[in-house]
């Protein structure tokens, strides 16, 4: 279980850097071993430069704050791939267009290559 957690996080840490979240429902089953896993998860990856383990609500009320429009550039990059060309002219240029402007929402609000999320503080 812990390996194939860090796995999971190494592909959107590598890739996408798309919001990974992990939930654990059997802290008592085999004498705790699945609760340990997850310990032992986020103590490796919580540390990681770019990385923030937030709550759900947390983790929503980011997700509910993004610009539409670059959620929609998002939403066509599959599992696990940066763009070509790399983040920032995607993230920056408006969808069906290549410009590398951004909007006031854009620049204010951060970049959306976090694995979990960037608190709003």
């Amino acid at each position: 279980m812990r390996d194939g957690m860090l796995a999971a996080f190494d592909r959107a840490y590598k890739g996408n850097r798309a919001p990974l979240f992990i939930g654990n429902h059997f802290e008592s089953w085999n004498g705790g071993t699945y609760m340990r896993a997850v310990e032992d998860v986020i103590k490796k990856v919580c540390p990681r430069k770019g990385v923030r383990c937030v709550s759900f609500k947390q983790l929503a009320d980011w997700l509910d704050a993004q610009n539409p429009r670059v959620l929609e550039k998002l939403r066509v990059l599959d599992v696990g791939v940066r763009p070509p060309g790399g983040w920032k002219g995607y993230l920056t240029a408006e969808p069906g267009r290549t410009s590398d402007r951004e909007t006031a929402h854009e620049r204010t609000s951060g970049h959306h290559t976090r694995t979990a999320k960037r608190v709003r503080e």
